[in-house]
């Protein structure tokens, strides 16, 4: 749109969404004719832009035609290459960004995060979010090897900030590490905190701000069957 560029993303299990928020003015160019929205593969795009280097400018092009077949990706440097993706059909359900409500908004250094995550895929698939108020904790059980990580407030530098709606309740969900530690791994270059946001049992919600754009990840929860 004439405001900026947003991406956004979900995977075939609607498990996790992903959403990308740039602002015209993170751009060195940006001019817009007519707003729309089209949706390309993902992995064609990537293909591209690993063939760009740190002194090459890259161009996204859309025409101005009623109908929209490619979308032209520039990379211009020593020399000029030029790239046309497929425009895919368009999908025939929006991709809404989830509304959610939450009872604990944690703040995190991003490296923090991402090396509690990598601890705890050393034990098991999934993890245990669990928020106090004055604790975040991650627990992830094995078959035989257990792993809790700790952050405490006021005690643990990387943990900035806790906030609980329910002071006296443990705000507690499952999630798998499948997606989160890709995602957040990813994080590291475009931010340096992290804000978590959930509710017992419910999706997650994790943001990361950068002075150019923002991301946001959402992921569901795992829902544990007792015996």
């Amino acid at each position: 749109s004439a405001a900026g560029l947003n991406l956004k993303a979900m995977d075939p299990g609607r498990i996790v969404m992903v959403v990308f928020d740039y602002p015209k003015e993170a751009f060195e160019e940006f001019s817009v004719e007519r707003e729309g929205k089209i949706a390309f593969a993902l992995s064609g795009a990537l293909k591209v832009l690993k063939r760009a280097g740190k002194e090459d400018t890259v161009e996204l092009v859309l025409g101005n035609r009623e109908i929209l077949t490619h979308l032209e990706m520039w990379i211009r440097g020593k020399y000029e290459r030029v790239f046309n993706l497929p425009i895919l059909e368009s999908m025939e359900e929006e991709l809404p960004t989830p509304k959610l409500s939450h009872e604990a908004t944690v703040k995190l250094t991003v490296q923090a995060l991402n090396n509690a995550i990598e601890d705890a895929a050393l034990v098991s698939d999934y993890v245990e979010v669990i928020t106090e108020p004055q604790n975040f904790k991650l627990q992830a059980r094995g078959e035989a090897t257990t792993g809790d990580i700790k952050f405490v407030k006021g005690a643990s530098p990387d943990l900035l900030d806790i906030e609980k709606q329910d002071m006296v309740n443990s705000t507690k969900a499952y999630f798998s590490l499948q997606y989160l530690k890709e995602i957040v791994k990813g994080m590291r270059g475009l931010a340096d905190v992290a804000v978590i946001r959930y509710r017992s049992d419910m999706p997650i919600q994790i943001d990361a701000q950068a002075s150019k754009g923002s991301m946001t990840f959402y992921q569901a929860p795992r829902i544990e069957v007792e015996d």
